[in-house]
């Protein structure tokens, strides 16, 4: 376990090292006097903030006008802060694929698969900020309807998410798996059912260049063999882990934000944070989904 003055230092560390080489580069020029907040010192407190040690952003706030402000005087206040990080939520995507292809290691595969992302409790969808851009859909695992959004990642077998996207909840996994194929093309990826389609797969060929192996219903007429849905189901495993620790780590469950802009950057945040917490575990010899125990905050 890192001390907090260590864990801060690596943090910034990651962070500054990608905004120089792959962000500012491609920022125009800035006019005016110097921010309080370099953007690598806002990107940091940002990710800090999505640990789930913290039972709210306020909650965290006071922590950091205590813990934080010897190592940014000049930390705003909370609100600002907020508008500060959702301006950046292009920069946050930008360094959560970085961090995430340099801790990739090579393998025959990923695993794409979706995850729900509810914004608002569904009796109070007619009223939701995100009503005309959100859906209302079924989650199967949880057997209920929720409003939001469906996340869709690509994880490496390590458990690294190499890219990501936000879509409608009622947009199908099939055409929803396409999003992920625009910003990567691995040679293979493992899917469920959801995914499952010849006319889906052939399509992605031709058009992508990728393999997707889903798990046809076992009724169908291409169902495999028992101990190959064993297998796929045991290779598929961790993306589920994934999912595991984006909720109870980084508070993937609990996201509030009233624009789409801001639910994209508090979701790129997080997936930043996850990848970093990562990295440095891969640093230290680790595990690498040792997140909780990683600071003694």
């Amino acid at each position: 376990m890192l001390d907090l003055d260590t864990f801060l230092t690596t943090v910034y560390c990651l962070v500054d090292d990608v905004y120089q080489a792959e962000i500012r580069p491609c920022l125009p020029r800035r006019t005016g006097p110097p921010a309080r907040l370099s953007d690598s010192e806002v990107l940091t407190v940002g990710l800090l903030a999505q640990w789930n040690i913290f039972p709210s952003q306020r909650a965290f706030w006071r922590w950091a006008q205590t813990h934080l402000r010897p190592y940014f005087p000049g930390l705003p206040s909370l609100s600002r802060f907020n508008r500060l990080l959702r301006a950046r939520w292009d920069i946050l995507g930008v360094l959560f694929r970085t961090l995430a292809h340099a801790l990739a290691e090579p393998s025959f595969y990923r695993v794409v698969d979706a995850t729900p992302v509810p914004v608002c409790k569904v009796s109070r969808w007619r009223s939701s900020p995100f009503r005309g851009d959100a859906a209302l859909s079924w989650c199967a695992t949880k057997q209920e309807w929720y409003f939001g959004y469906k996340l869709f990642v690509a994880v490496t077998p390590e458990g690294v998410i190499t890219s990501a996207a936000l879509l409608p909840a009622n947009v199908g996994d099939r055409p929803g798996a396409e999003s992920i194929f625009v910003q990567e093309q691995y040679p293979a990826y493992l899917a469920d059912k959801g995914f499952c389609s010849a006319e889906w797969e052939q399509q992605w060929r031709e058009s992508y260049g990728v393999e997707v192996v889903a798990a046809p219903f076992r009724r169908h007429k291409r169902a495999w063999p028992e101990t190959v849905y064993r297998r796929m189901a045991g290779l598929r495993q961790i993306v589920e882990q994934v999912y595991g620790h984006l909720k109870t780590q980084f508070g993937l469950e609990r996201v509030r934000a009233r624009t789409f802009t801001g639910l994209w950057a508090a979701l790129a945040a997080q997936l930043a944070a996850f990848t970093v917490a990562q990295t440095i575990n891969a640093r230290l010899h680790q595990p690498l989904f040792t997140c909780a125990a990683l600071c003694a905050w």
